[in-house]
This record gives C-alpha cells, structure tokens and sequence, in this order.
C-alpha cells in the first residue's frame, strides 16, 4: 500500500510516515496540495492523509480537485483544529475518516484499515 502524506508541517509528515513505515507502508509526504497534484502525474497513492488547514490550496480544495477529476483515492483528513462543521463537510464529500493531532497510532492503523476496506470493490452476487 502506497500513502500520500499531505500536511503543511513537515513535523507531522515525518511522524506520519515513520509511523506508517514501521507498519510497512510505502509512503510519499507533500507540503502543499499543489505539490501533491503535481505528483499524481507519476502515481495515485493508495490512500491520501490530508491536512484540512494548508496556505494556499487547502485541503477541502484537494478533495473538491480530485472528485471533479473522477479520482475515487481514499481520504483520510487529519487538523488540528477540531472543526466539527469542516470535518462533516469533508465527511460529506467523501473521506473516510478524520484524525485529530496529534495522531495515535492506534487510531491511525485503524484509519488505514477502513481506507483500505473503502477502496475495495463490492461484489454484488
């Protein structure tokens, strides 16, 4: 599994990625989100964590650039604000889950674990 790592902080990327790494996660970090729309030219991650306040390109701006792309990329949304109103919007429009920093571990795996089962195809019989 391959996770996109988008957070303004470059403190936060780090821990992400080292936390996911240890779980043996192939991973990406960004600064931006333009950063990371850039990238989706070489490869789509798996997964993307993405921070909801960034300058700039924000991550509710992301989300909205990725549905109107047709991109289905499963959206785990982390702040640090707590925003009840701007995590259901993000919920709304389709993540699948939001994490509060700091991150735990534990929720973080469990995070990942229902990204996965989202993006899995349902196989009607």
């Amino acid at each position: 599994m391959k996770v996109a790592i988008v957070d303004d902080d470059p403190a936060i990327r780090t821990a992400i990625a080292r936390a996911l790494m240890a779980e043996e996660v192939e991973t990406s970090t960004f600064g931006s989100g333009a950063e990371f729309l850039e990238s989706l030219r070489e490869q789509i991650p798996d997964c993307l964590m993405l921070d909801l306040q960034m300058p700039g390109m924000t991550g509710h701006d992301v989300q909205r650039v990725l549905k109107d792309a047709g991109l289905s990329t499963p959206i785990i949304i982390i702040t640090g604000c707590g925003d009840p109103i701007a995590i259901k919007r993000t919920i709304d429009a389709g993540a699948v889950t939001c994490l509060e920093k700091p991150i735990d571990t534990g929720m973080l795996r469990a995070a990942l674990q229902q990204a996965v089962a989202h993006s899995r195809p349902v196989v009607v019989r």
